[in-house]
């Protein structure tokens, strides 16, 4: 097929855009149109961005930027153990035997392990090691607490570590939460209202679930096998049929591995869902097909959230 890579149309906007994690930064593929909402009718471009606050810049800059959904592939909305959330737990479900694909999200009193060290960012060898110690104090609290206990019958309680693999991920973690709380900026000024207006447009996903949905629900075969990888990047091509030619001509391409690119890409394919929905409006999930799905709801548009925080936690499908 032959697409028009040229330049963008002068009345397109932003509709919806995708992001993956990637080293130093996140990899994103951002979609632009106008009233056509079909695929033929859209324009892609893969970016890289260094944080979630520079893509949040460059997002508001954009034509159509305030209104246009961001779904990202991290944890949002985080437990007080390390445990599945509920939207952890159905996503696992519906992967079968790929369930290892979704892994533990950190509980919430690791993310210290991601604080700076003498005034840098740790590395992920350090955020490993304070994520073990912290465990390993958790672990202690739990057995004086279980040994303070009116009878010795009570059952220590359980505490889950991080793998090695979910630790290197604790500072994206980190990154998007602090974004999302508002606690980017020194001053409290407007804090509330940054947190409401964020959470209205940045969500979670899982790319695995979405390019299940966009297969009807067959899950596709693992990433390394050479026809898990063609898959994804046929799907890919399907939804935004300029999106290998984008992809080839994108000097960053040369750095970047094309099945991250391409979960960007899944990722993006449900932001544009969730705009096309009003923001998964309960009664509007249907207007899109396969119909719209959030997991870790407690009732219909009523998504679980964290205590401390208030964040939904919840995965977009």
């Amino acid at each position: 097929m032959s697409v028009n890579v040229g330049a963008a149309v002068s009345d397109e906007r932003l509709l919806g855009v995708g992001v993956d994690g990637a080293p130093g930064g996140w990899l994103a593929a951002c979609c632009f149109g106008g009233c056509d909402a079909s695929p033929e009718g859209r324009r892609s471009e893969p970016r890289f961005f260094g944080s979630i606050a520079e893509l949040a810049d460059w997002r508001a800059g954009q034509p159509g930027g305030g209104w246009a959904p961001v779904a990202i592939d991290i944890p949002i909305g985080l437990p007080e153990t390390v445990s599945f959330r509920a939207c952890d737990q159905q996503a696992r479900d519906r992967l079968g035997k790929r369930l290892n694909s979704v892994f533990h999200p950190p509980a919430r009193y690791l993310l210290v392990a991601a604080e700076p060290v003498d005034g840098n960012p740790p590395t992920a060898k350090q955020v490993f090691a304070r994520v073990q110690q912290l465990v390993a104090e958790q672990k202690q609290a739990a057995k004086r607490a279980a040994g303070n206990a009116a009878t010795s019958s009570n059952p220590v309680a359980k505490v889950l570590g991080l793998s090695q693999q979910g630790a290197g991920l604790l500072l994206k973690v980190a990154e998007v939460d602090a974004f999302l709380l508002g606690s980017d900026s020194d001053s409290d000024a407007g804090q509330a209202e940054r947190q409401a207006q964020r959470q209205e447009w940045l969500f979670e996903v899982h790319p695995e679930l979405c390019f299940a949905a966009l297969t009807g629900g067959t899950v596709l075969p693992p990433k390394p096998t050479a026809h898990g990888q063609l898959l994804r990047l046929d799907l890919v091509r399907h939804e935004f049929p300029d999106a290998e030619q984008r992809i080839r001509g994108w000097d960053d391409g040369a750095r970047h591995s094309l099945l991250d690119i391409c979960d960007a890409y899944a990722a993006c394919w449900s932001a544009l869902r969730w705009a096309q929905t009003d923001a998964g409006a309960v009664g509007k999930r249907a207007w899109v097909t396969p119909p719209l799905e959030v997991l870790g709801e407690e009732a219909p548009g009523r998504p679980s959230v964290e205590r401390r925080t208030g964040l939904p936690m919840r995965m977009v499908v």
